[in-house]
């Protein structure tokens, strides 16, 4: 089947059908990259490639990493926090994809508190609703179930829908790598300076940068890690 052309109206088809299964849906849009521009930066706009099979030439080989590099980067920046997605990269990363109820709330407020109050970007959205009406709604969508307990109520995923949340939480990823670093390092030392927890993350973000497309320069982590880590400490996460 030949692919079709894009159109606003198959967009909004699109979303519809998506609504169905996921509920709410919320369209956001990323800061857009300017070819000419890029080209330019690279040398590149007065390059012409003949259809043969000679190498590309490095000037426009750097332009279009440098603008896939950019546009990815930059449909990061517009990240939406839902509901869904709050839920998947809280489920997910427990060992049976269960939690007690009032532990998942707790979380899930947590993130939210942390997405809205030091958002990845002045683009990023994140969802006004609580973490009791988070569990509600992807209750209703039948996302995730709760399982009655004597102790206490247990949130699980729904059984085959792991895998489909999965794509949710990796859309979300990017926006909590740092201060989960931060934490995580935290835990992991017990104790630990906030220059040698800086080293580490030095060292460690030009992989997190490639792999994520995070879009702060190295120049610009000393200030996100110093207010990451004291969002931490104001929510009682680390001390």
């Amino acid at each position: 089947k030949p692919k079709e052309a894009e159109s606003i109206f198959g967009i909004l088809k699109t979303l519809r059908k998506i609504e169905r299964i996921f509920g709410k849906v919320h369209v956001n849009f990323g800061e857009p990259v300017f070819l000419d521009d890029l080209l330019k930066q690279h040398n590149a706009e007065n390059v012409y490639i003949e259809k043969n099979d000679d190498p590309v030439p490095p000037a426009v080989s750097e332009a279009v990493n440098s603008s896939a590099n950019a546009i990815l980067e930059n449909i990061n920046r517009a990240v939406v926090i839902n509901p869904v997605s709050l839920l998947s990269i809280i489920l997910l990363a427990t060992p049976k994809h269960t939690l007690d109820e009032e532990i998942c709330i707790k979380q899930l407020e947590a993130y939210r508190n942390l997405a809205s109050n030091f958002p990845y970007d002045q683009r990023t959205e994140v969802t006004p609703l609580s973490g009791k009406e988070i569990i509600a709604y992807g209750l209703k969508l039948k996302l995730i179930k709760r399982v009655q307990h004597a102790l206490g109520d247990i949130i699980a995923i729904e059984d085959n829908q792991a895998v489909l949340l999965t794509y949710f939480r990796n859309n979300i990823l990017h926006a909590f790598v740092l201060p989960s670093l931060i934490a995580s390092l935290v835990e992991h030392n017990g104790k630990i300076s906030l220059a040698d927890l800086s080293n580490v993350i030095y060292t460690l973000y030009p992989f997190l940068k490639a792999e994520l497309f995070l879009k702060w320069k190295s120049s610009e982590l000393k200030e996100q890690i110093e207010q990451y880590a004291d969002a931490l400490v104001q929510s009682n996460l680390i001390q």
